[in-house]
């Protein structure tokens, strides 16, 4: 006796409409068409997303962007990047060294750029102010205010931000995985 052949399954997505999909979520909870077009593959951004209009803002590979992001300085969000919920990114302030110049009408100083560095994570909250570096690796607690550089893979947090402690439990550790991220993202 002959036994019928399996029932077709439906498709899967392919990986190129798996990218439209997200693309289009992307564009749909907010993400400027401008930031789309220059952002690397693999890039999620959670709902309610504000990003200041006109700023020069790039995103690498696979990064992820939790709710409620607020980016409002020239940024360079390098590729495997985890900026959690809630995250600012203020490249600059308020001018308020115009005597008889009320503050609201002082206009803002030089926007200082922010590079966020491959493989590296910003907890819940966390503030970013102009000009600072996240290096490769690090991480930033949730709370914490940055106000200066943060070496690779170290973790700081605090207001404002210091060093906490290594990333790892050894030099040779540290170095091995900067070595990793070189080979993965170059330089």
């Amino acid at each position: 006796a002959m036994t019928a052949p399996p029932a077709a399954r439906a498709p899967r997505a392919t990986p190129g409409w798996r990218r439209l999909r997200t693309w289009l979520g992307n564009l749909w909870r907010g993400v400027p068409l401008a930031v789309l077009r220059r952002a690397g593959p693999g890039l999620y951004v959670g709902p309610f997303p504000w990003f200041r209009p006109g700023e020069d803002i790039r995103l690498g590979r696979n990064v992820y962007i939790g709710s409620h992001l607020h980016l409002s300085a020239p940024c360079e969000i390098r590729d495997d990047v985890l900026l959690a919920s809630y995250v600012s990114l203020v490249g600059g302030d308020h001018r308020f060294d115009q005597p008889g110049v009320l503050l609201r009408e002082s206009g803002r100083g030089t926007m200082q750029r922010i590079v966020v560095a491959e493989d590296a994570w910003v907890g819940h909250g966390a503030i970013l102010l102009g000009g600072v570096t996240i290096g490769r690796g690090a991480i930033v607690a949730a709370g914490s205010v940055v106000t200066s550089d943060v070496p690779p893979c170290e973790i700081w947090g605090g207001v404002p931000a210091r060093r906490l402690k290594s990333r790892f439990d050894s030099a040779d550790a540290t170095a091995r995985h900067l070595e990793f991220l070189r080979g993965r993202h170059g330089g």
